[in-house]
């Protein structure tokens, strides 16, 4: 979902929701008139495990899926709107009806890039007949001065609990903060690399959750940087710190990974680059992939009066398909650029310009971690554990063929006391296929009609994941 910004620049028949609906393919993208939510810079949707839209919020408070405001989020502090791209973020709960909300605090201090802490809230969306409530309001987490951008978010490597990061203004010291519905909130401390000048920028981790890139903007006799580490999911540390200087006047704002974790791109206003996470030099894998074609969109301010604006690169976001979205500065345009195969090298990842025309005019772009991201095998850290009748490592559970012409087959040494799932997914992470298969047996037989090539699944009931891996089709 992609919101609606610049009251100033639309007349009141423009003014509402551009919604973009991956659940089709391709998306399909509509306009809603309703809601009384302002979305510039600072944008946060989620919604629940079918690909149905939940709620959004800005930062002030949020608003649910009947665009209206849910009760009790009308939050202590007041976000600046305007300068935040990554200010809040929300996690879901083993519990479908709960989410943990976190923002943070206050984007006005001093020159407006900085915030003053991080705080939690926790949302009910069973209350008041299913249109939500905030049961936890603003819990403090932390109380500094924060680079108050990049709040993001990945899987532990247990599958189950969160790293989120934060950076303290103007330094080399990140916040990391493990959430655990069962064991709360643990905030530690890392000084790692160059130290960084405040500037505008994003935080984002690989889909595999191995690596964390930060872009920061400064101004145009600085530059721009970029700083790339290696990650751990399990202890949570960051390492081999890697940044890049784009010397003057470049000017670097949003970031995106590709699906396999390749590749990483960045804009300039005027280009799009893509960095190799793979090459033995980070630093001259650069590509220039794309550069503006200069094209201007028509914004009505009335029904009687319009302007032309630029369609130049700004945020970026990994959509659910596998291609990234890429929308334009300030003062925002209807249209959105698309990398349609992120995971190409040069300019085989095809940069569409203005492929999409959104119904609004539109500055935001919500960021969304990983959902999708499971366990790690064989790490020391997974702490996921089967609390079935039968012992996992003693049950031979194996599927096979694999490769598979399309038919697999699940043996089990003892039968399943509960009935499981058995869950396919493409490269992207996106779920595919869910087939279901009752207790009481040890063998079962399941069709796959899909295309040929690699794909993961996942076998799991109640008490957990009982395995994953990858299939290989080829008929």
């Amino acid at each position: 979902m992609f919101g609606r910004d610049r009251r100033d620049l639309q007349s009141d028949s423009l003014w509402g929701t551009s919604i973009i609906d991956f659940n089709d393919s391709p998306p399909k993208i509509y306009y809603e008139k309703n809601g009384i939510m302002d979305f510039q810079e600072n944008s946060m949707a989620i919604s629940d495990s079918e690909g149905n839209f939940l709620f959004s919020g800005n930062g002030s408070y949020l608003e649910n899926n009947r665009f209206q405001k849910i009760e009790g989020s009308d939050f202590s502090h007041e976000l600046n709107p305007e300068v935040m791209f990554q200010g809040n973020i929300v996690l879901p709960s083993e519990n479908k009806h709960i989410y943990h909300y976190f923002s943070t605090t206050n984007g006005i201090v001093n020159i407006k890039l900085s915030g003053t802490g991080l705080n939690y809230s926790k949302i009910n969306m069973a209350e008041n007949g299913g249109l939500g409530k905030v049961v936890e309001l603003d819990r403090e987490i932390i109380n500094d001065t924060l680079d108050h951008e990049r709040l993001t978010a990945v899987k532990h490597g247990n599958g189950r609990d969160w790293w989120m990061f934060l950076r303290r203004a103007n330094s080399n010291l990140y916040y990391s903060i493990l959430f655990s519905e069962h064991h709360d909130i643990r905030v530690d401390t890392q000084s790692i690399g160059i130290e960084t000048h405040l500037g505008l920028g994003t935080g984002v981790f690989s889909p595999d959750g191995k690596k964390y890139a930060v872009t920061s903007a400064n101004n145009r006799s600085i530059g721009s940087f970029l700083d790339i580490y290696d990650f751990d999911r399990c202890t949570g540390i960051l390492s081999n710190h890697i940044q890049i200087h784009e010397p003057p006047p470049t000017i670097a704002f949003g970031g995106a990974f590709s699906p396999n974790s390749r590749f990483f791109y960045t804009c300039s206003r005027e280009e799009i680059y893509q960095y190799d996470m793979w090459a033995d030099n980070i630093i001259d894998s650069k590509e220039i992939v794309a550069q503006y074609d200069g094209f201007r969109d028509t914004v009505w301010l009335s029904p009687e009066e319009s302007v032309l604006v630029g369609t130049d690169f700004y945020l970026m976001q990994l959509g659910p398909d596998g291609k990234i979205y890429v929308g334009s500065g300030l003062p925002g345009s209807h249209s959105l650029h698309v990398i349609d195969v992120p995971n190409k090298k040069g300019i085989g990842c095809r940069v569409r310009q203005h492929k999409i025309k959104l119904p609004t005019v539109n500055v935001a772009m919500p960021f969304y971690p990983n959902y999708r991201l499971g366990a790690l095998e064989d790490s020391p850290c997974d702490t996921i554990k089967i609390s079935s009748v039968f012992d996992l490592e003693n049950s031979g559970l194996v599927v096979y063929p694999n490769p598979t012409f399309g038919e697999i087959k699940i043996e089990l040494d003892v039968p399943l006391s509960e009935a499981a799932s058995f869950i396919l997914y493409d490269l992207t992470g996106k779920e595919i296929d869910i087939m279901e298969f009752p207790k009481g047996q040890s063998e079962y037989q399941l069709f796959l009609s899909h295309p040929n090539g690699l794909y993961f699944y996942k076998i799991e009931n109640r008490f957990g994941v009982l395995k994953s891996g990858k299939l290989i089709i080829s008929q």
